[in-house]
């Protein structure tokens, strides 16, 4: 005789939200590629915003190819010297408030990134992973433009 457990079928399924307890591990990077009129040099000019569980946030913002790759190497490419880069710290809390924040955006629903996938302004790149939850899609998302928007402004 086979016993089969009641549940036997049936799969769980993680939450599209959740309250996060950020971690060390978690972060949410933002970048933004501006194209620029072909007759100004450079043509494109790149911010990346990066926040870290541990409340690091850093600004990059230029048209050198390690704005958009920091693992980028070759030196021999015009405007290699054309970044800015600078950081702060958050608290915990005022961390803790953006990681949730993204994740009530949903974020990492299943649906998400076919939603975005029909709009045609999609012009912010998000990378995220948050309690071992990883995501990554362009976006024109009110909600992550406005989180994107509200984090440079820290910068100014």
């Amino acid at each position: 005789m086979i016993c089969l457990p009641a549940f036997a079928g049936c799969m769980t399924t993680q939450p599209e939200t959740w309250e996060v307890d950020v971690s060390g591990l978690d972060f949410i990077q933002f970048t933004y590629i501006r194209d620029r009129d072909a007759n100004t040099s450079p043509s494109r000019r790149v911010t990346r915003l990066e926040l870290l569980g541990n409340g690091h946030l850093s600004l990059e913002v230029g048209s050198a190819s390690r704005v958009e790759d920091a693992f980028w190497t070759r030196r021999e490419v015009p405007n290699w010297h054309d970044l800015r880069r600078d950081n702060i710290v958050l608290t915990k809390a005022q961390t803790t408030h953006y990681f949730q924040s993204l994740v009530d955006a949903g974020f990492f629903g299943k649906d998400f990134k076919k939603q975005q996938a029909d709009d045609e302004s999609r012009d912010l790149l998000v990378y995220s992973h948050v309690g071992k939850r990883r995501q990554a899609c362009a976006t024109a998302d009110p909600d992550l433009v406005r989180m994107f928007r509200e984090l440079l402004k820290r910068f100014q």
